[in-house]
């Protein structure tokens, strides 16, 4: 039907798992609730990085389909793609073969991030940190037509020369297409808009309608006997305006059979890449951008080379698991640098003359440097140098504006239960009245983070997804005088850590902030609270959901708090006479839990208590019995061990000529055109010098020899 269609699909491709793409069933999979010493990651992580890994894969379909290799279908794996996101730095242990590894224990990655001298974390609870500026700033406010003024998160990534949707104010913005729409349409809002736009007039779409071959808000409204609200909203169906497709004249290259061929190796092949970036966030979005094909020349300054390096396990003295695990695919070269010097509190690279000359030549290589801003400013670099040298260059520093530890303690992303707790002991040690929503200073408290550098991964979907999106933006074929923007030119990418965490905290973490006026349900429960792990009779954890939908509910309760607490675990024998205080929470409230989920929503802690309860006396065998006879959605909690035997397609082997061969992640997502692969390993300091230099159009000099450290 359509040559050109991208078609993307979330589905597991092994073939064996069985289990449904819930949060907690992930974190449980894939070894995350493991790595956090058997609790839930307090957010939807699994599910976030999913939806980065989805619009970047995207992006580097229609920038491939730009260059003419048509449409073609994406498969995403949520297992593996969550792999990819957690293998730097949890799994570590699990990289180096052990007669390689030169230091067997994992590292812990807070050594990525020192803190400044008599800087302490402050954690927050979730009111408090609303309370903070930089939150107010990150948050913008719209108006519903129904249902009011709500508050939204603004997209964190600002864009020189191409508007994000949502920092549009007008139509004027966009020549009448697309105007700002900050709040989510309801089911079938534009149902009778789209229709007309394809070419259906008011009689067709009547009977589409009547028929529920189409369905649209008024007709909604209309079988929920809202009669008043349907015939208000019928008028708002018929005035919509605007093209929601934009442009439909331009047009998409014809798919030729040569730009298939050149582009076996990934949708990004033929881009190039500078990266100066240390640590996680800059060289795993761009270890994403050189699995799809791009070449990436990893560039480090000889006098401070990436500190990831020397973490981990070690292949060799000069290359660790952490380094391996966020550079694959990528070549190596080093800067050479006379010294650092301090300048008004400031670090500062001595770089010479012949070192600047080279730096200008890789940029005028490259199609996009990635550069951390710390290392932008040490260096004495500027968007205006580089753009100077290449207009079409896509620029992006990446501003980490607090250490990891800092940021999740700043946004109320820390465990709650335990920041609870520390406020609690710090308002008797200081009589403090500002209650569990204050501010508190403490020195580190492992148990309060989130036992990974969360925040880093996000920052790293986002600059590889926001930079893949500049690049469709530039391979455009249908940029012309009559468009605000000139496309065909690179720009600047602003990339904030903190703004980005603060996005990706208020999808879930901060939910119950969104409605300014009497929502309908104002103390709805965070969704940490909505899963947990529980323990069964012979020590299996297992997570899953908290049981309160309608379809959950009459499974769990009639599979298995029932035949816990009311009936006989066995045929022949005793009744199970359970814990007093639990038997009596569940007689007062069953009832009430039967009757309304929204009593189910309200006591999700008493209900969660009870499942625990009931689940710790089963025996696992008996446990899964009744979820899968009621199609409950559950999954063991496996360590990182029994994630990688458990499955050989979950990773890959690379061999490396000092290192031998070790394990990486498979890639997140594939393509059955341009497919990713796996070309070669994380390389050693400078390994690659003589063909580095060739490809930027340096031929090295009779002195330059090529060193393997």
């Amino acid at each position: 039907m359509n040559e050109n269609i991208i078609y993307f699909e979330n589905i597991f491709t092994s073939s064996k798992t069985n289990i449904k793409s819930y949060e907690p069933v992930l974190q449980a999979t894939t070894g995350l609730a493991s790595i956090m010493s058997d609790r839930l990651v307090p957010e939807a992580f699994c599910c976030k990085v999913g939806s980065i890994t989805a619009a970047q894969a995207i992006c580097s379909a229609l920038r491939a389909r730009n260059k003419g290799v048509g449409g073609q279908y994406i498969r995403m794996d949520p297992v593996k793609c969550t792999l990819q996101y957690l293998w730097c730095d949890g799994f570590q242990s699990e990289t180096f073969k052990q007669d390689i590894a030169k230091k067997k224990k994992p590292a812990d990655w807070k050594k990525l991030y020192p803190n400044k001298k008599n800087v302490t974390t402050v954690f927050n609870s979730l009111d408090a940190a609303r309370k903070e500026k930089t939150f107010k700033q990150s948050v913008g406010k719209a108006n519903h037509f129904i249902f009011g003024e709500f508050r939204y998160a603004k997209f964190p990534v600002h864009y020189e020369n191409t508007q994000v949707i949502s920092q549009k104010k007008s139509r004027a913005d966009n020549n009448g297409v697309n105007p700002a729409r900050e709040a989510p349409p309801m089911m079938g809002e534009h149902t009778i808009k789209l229709l007309k736009e394809m070419q259906y007039n008011d009689d067709e779409i009547d009977s589409l309608c009547e028929k529920n071959i189409a369905i649209s808000t008024t007709n909604f409204l209309k079988e929920k006997k809202l009669i008043k609200a349907a015939n208000n909203f019928k008028w708002v169906e018929y005035l919509q305006e605007g093209n929601t497709f934009g442009d439909n004249t331009k047009t998409i290259p014809k798919k030729d059979a040569s730009s298939i061929n050149k582009f076996n190796n990934g949708p990004l092949t033929g881009i190039k890449v500078v990266e100066i970036c240390t640590r996680i966030s800059g060289p795993l979005a761009t270890q994403i951008l050189a699995d799809q094909g791009a070449t990436v020349i990893k560039l480090e300054l000889d006098k401070d080379l990436d500190p990831a390096r020397k973490l981990g396990p070690m292949g060799n003295k000069k290359l660790g698991a952490i380094f391996a695990n966020c550079n694959r695919n990528k070549y190596g070269m080093t800067i050479k640098c006379s010294g650092k010097m301090k300048r008004k509190g400031i670090l500062k690279y001595i770089i010479g003359k012949k070192e600047n000359e080279q730096l200008n030549q890789y940029f005028k290589w490259a199609d996009v440097v990635i550069i951390d801003e710390e290392k932008e400013h040490a260096m004495s670099l500027t968007y205006e140098r580089v753009k100077s040298i290449n207009q079409n260059i896509i620029y992006v520093p990446i501003h980490e504006e607090k250490t990891e530890m800092v940021t999740q303690g700043l946004i109320g992303q820390c465990y709650q239960r335990i920041v609870t707790t520390i406020n609690k002991a710090k308002r008797s040690i200081s009589n403090d009245d500002g209650g569990e929503d204050s501010k508190v200073n403490t020195c580190d408290n492992a148990a309060a983070y989130i036992n990974m550098p969360i925040n880093a991964k996000y920052v790293a979907g986002f600059a590889a997804t926001c930079v893949t999106a500049a690049l469709v933006a530039r391979s455009s074929p249908n940029s012309n005088i009559s468009e605000i923007i000139n496309t065909k030119i690179g720009q600047k990418l602003h990339v904030s850590s903190l703004n980005i965490a603060y996005y990706m905290a208020m999808f879930d973490k901060h939910y119950n902030y969104t409605w300014l006026k009497n929502p309908f349900l104002p103390n709805f429960p965070e969704m940490c609270k909505l899963s947990d792990i529980f323990t069964c009779k012979g020590g299996e954890k297992i997570a899953m959901y908290i049981p309160i939908t309608e379809r959950a509910w009459e499974s769990a309760s009639a599979s298995i708090i029932n035949v816990v607490i009311d009936k006989k675990v066995t045929g022949g024998g005793d009744s199970v006479i359970g814990d007093s205080a639990m038997e009596l929470l569940w007689h007062q409230n069953k009832d009430k839990w039967n009757k309304a989920p929204f009593d189910r929503i309200g006591s999700v802690k008493e209900v969660a208590s009870v499942m625990r309860y009931c689940v710790s006396k089963l025996t696992f065998p008996e446990f899964q019995k009744a979820c899968v006879d009621n199609n409950l959605s559950f999954a063991l909690v496996k360590t990182i061990q029994d994630v990688v035997s458990s499955d050989s397609s979950y990773v890959q082997r690379i061999s490396h000529k000092k290192l031998g061969e070790y394990v990486t992640p498979a890639f997140g997502v594939e393509f059955t055109r341009t497919p990713c692969t796996l070309r070669k390993a994380a390389p050693l300091k400078d390994e690659d010098k003589t063909f580095v230099l060739k490809l930027v159009g340096k031929p090295p000099k009779a002195d330059e020899v090529e060193t393997d450290e």
